[in-house]
């Protein structure tokens, strides 16, 4: 479970940094001001980063599910072979 949760945390960082590269970068392109940059680059890590903490938790059920549909075809299997 601490790997779990330090991934989590790994995942929201990183789009965190993604989301205030992107802000910046669009602020940049767009020739806006530097107060009004930081904040959206602001609201735009926050945003992205719990969009990658939302998608993380989708990836790692999904993972979890095929590990558990693996374990329980290996069951099956092994009981078959037994009979």
């Amino acid at each position: 479970m601490d790997s779990y949760v330090r991934g989590m945390k790994m995942l929201m960082l990183i789009g965190a940094i993604l989301g205030f590269a992107l802000g910046i970068a669009l602020g940049l392109v767009a020739q806006a001001e530097w107060p009004s940059m930081l904040w959206r680059a602001s609201v735009g890590a926050a945003v992205v980063g719990l969009l990658m903490r939302w998608w993380g938790r989708i990836w790692v059920r999904g993972l979890q599910d095929a590990l558990e549909q693996q374990r329980v075809a290996q069951t099956a299997s092994l009981t078959t072979k037994k009979k």
